[in-house]
């Protein structure tokens, strides 16, 4: 059976429990079903992919800050960074427990290949 993948916009929070607290990405997708905080529709504690769109006041926070809260989470495996002001994005993908790939795109007319979408959750 195929993995049956969700994507969710910025209404969705996401829990970090090293925070005690949520973080607000721009868009999520999650892989199966969604898992709640305490039941709440609007906290989820699962997310495969999350997608930021940079402004000028979130980007060091964004690039730095959040990024290393996803990543404790199990499930996270994907952080894909729009940059608002011009044609890039950059992509990071986790390889291996504790290691990070990272892809830049500049051009206009690349395609930001997801990979998630192909191997979820290897063996690390």
């Amino acid at each position: 059976m195929k993995n049956r993948f969700t994507a969710i916009n910025s209404d969705q929070k996401i829990w970090i429990p090293k925070l005690n607290s949520v973080l607000y990405p721009d868009a999520l997708v999650i892989s199966g079903q969604p898992d709640y905080y305490t039941n709440r529709k609007d906290i989820i504690c699962n997310p495969l992919v999350v997608v930021d769109v940079l402004s000028p006041k979130s980007q060091t926070y964004d690039l730095f800050e959040k990024f290393g809260l996803y990543q404790s989470l199990p499930s996270f495996m994907e952080y894909i960074i729009v940059s608002q002001s011009n044609a890039e994005v950059v992509k990071w993908y986790k390889v291996a427990e504790n290691t990070w790939q990272k892809t830049e795109y500049t051009a206009i007319s690349e395609n930001v290949d997801i990979q998630s979408f192909g191997s979820i959750h290897p063996a690390f």
